[in-house]
């Protein structure tokens, strides 16, 4: 079935978008031919799990279902191919438990959301057209899910290219179902913002935080665009056409973005000197269910714990970056806790994180750190302590703990000419001590 629908999905996908004349015929030769696999694929177990291109397919399905060249039991065949797939799920995730115990709300990563976004798009279909008893199960796990999304202002992931996952698929469900509380309560906004502090270099390249091979933002312009189209923040529109890599987001078969031309470009100043994005809480951990949803306020951590700082000289590939990690949380994580994580600067960059498997504390541009011969790693949060930014210079001062010693980092940054990293390490406890800067 995986082939069938693939080769459709492409007839189907050219005819509606170029208006080529060839495809419906072929498309029912296509379906006459494989009658008797669509009508075996029914029998299939609930042990499997939903193709790859179902989803896809689904959408297209309901655009040609009523094309003249197909028969009843054409679209009889591919209808039950399709609802048996639908029952497989996506993916067997933990909220699939959860809200059959009576869970509200539920928090995942881009495993989950992407899960029940697949499942939502194809039984959204079967909720529009068919009454049946199941549709109401599968359209509330993915209510729940994204409700996880809108209750809190953390982002779900900790990696510069993961990150975009979560609100890529909570932006495209807001708007399909609707539900537009990941755009009304500002989450989506919030998300937006902190891709360009704290995922995008100077360079319009990834910052490479976290799990992060790659060096294109490839998921950040869809996401970006859907903020631009809610919010109409000129902001947005400007780091869109001016700062992200040109091959950022756009694919050949690009699924449907709105793109906003009437606002403005307005260069995002705000963004620029030392920014601090804070940690927030969130209304449940990943994995996790909450039988009364809670919509957190836009309000973090007041101890000083931060996500990322940003030290952006201003905008243009030729203008200072350096990135300052703060936190080992989320899916995709590293060990890079108070380290900096990203400097570019007269085109190129300087330093550069971009590894999935290097993870290490000594993997990052920390300190490596022995207490009488036994590695200490760093605690999973660093804290704020000072930070004064001024038009031609900045101090900041960072917090972060390795077992007894406490390890304070300072940068000054002298605009348009260095930054200087000065770290102090103090023993709460006599021992001996290894240090080594990495």
């Amino acid at each position: 079935m995986q082939t069938v629908v693939s080769c459709l999905n492409m007839l189907a996908e050219t005819w509606f978008y170029l208006g080529d004349e060839e495809p419906p015929p072929m498309m029912a030769a296509m379906l006459e031919r494989n009658l008797a696999a669509l009508e075996s694929a029914q029998q299939i177990g609930r042990a499997h799990v939903m193709a790859p291109g179902i989803t896809s397919f689904a959408l297209m399905w309901d655009v040609i279902k009523e094309l003249p060249v197909f028969t009843d039991r054409m679209r009889l065949a591919m209808t039950n191919a399709l609802l048996s797939a639908a029952r497989q799920g996506h993916e067997h995730r933990a909220m699939h438990s959860l809200i059959r115990e009576g869970c509200r709300q539920i928090h995942d990563e881009n495993h989950g959301t992407n899960s029940a976004l697949q499942d939502f798009i194809v039984w959204q279909y079967f909720d529009r057209y068919y009454d049946l008893p199941e549709s109401r199960y599968w359209m509330e796990m993915t209510d729940v899910v994204f409700r996880g999304q809108a209750g809190g202002f953390q982002i779900p992931e900790d990696s510069g290219g993961y990150m975009a996952s979560c609100p890529g698929h909570s932006l495209v469900f807001a708007m399909a179902r609707p539900y537009m509380e990941y755009f009304t309560r500002g989450v989506a906004a919030e998300h937006a913002d902190y891709f360009v502090l704290a995922g995008l270099s100077n360079l319009g390249m990834l910052t490479g935080f976290g799990d992060t091979t790659g060096l294109v933002p490839t998921g950040y312009f869809p996401v970006l665009a859907r903020v631009l189209w809610h919010t109409g923040d000129g902001r947005y529109r400007r780091v869109m056409e001016n700062a992200l890599h040109q091959n950022s987001g756009l694919r050949g078969y690009q699924s449907w973005i709105p793109v906003r031309t009437d606002v403005p470009a307005v260069e995002p100043v705000d963004m620029a000197g030392i920014r601090v994005q804070p940690t927030y809480p969130r209304p449940v951990e990943k994995g996790a269910g909450r039988l009364d949803p809670v919509f957190l306020p836009k309000e973090p951590f007041d101890d000083g714990r931060f996500n990322k700082v940003c030290l952006r000289e201003g905008w243009g590939a030729d203008r200072r970056y350096l990135l300052l990690s703060g936190m080992k949380r989320d899916g995709h994580t590293q060990y890079d806790v108070n380290c900096i994580v990203n400097f570019t600067d007269s085109g190129k960059i300087w330093l550069a994180d971009h590894e999935y498997g290097l993870r290490r504390a000594s993997d990052h541009s920390g300190i490596v750190a022995m207490q009488d011969g036994d590695r200490r790693s760093p605690a999973a949060q660093a804290y704020v302590r000072q930070k004064a930014d001024f038009p031609g210079a900045g101090l900041l001062r960072t917090d972060g703990a390795m077992g007894d010693l406490q390890w304070s980092r300072n940068i000054v940054w002298l605009k348009g000419r260095w930054y200087a990293v000065l770290d102090d390490l103090r023993a709460s406890q006599p021992g001996e001590y290894f240090l080594r800067a990495s």
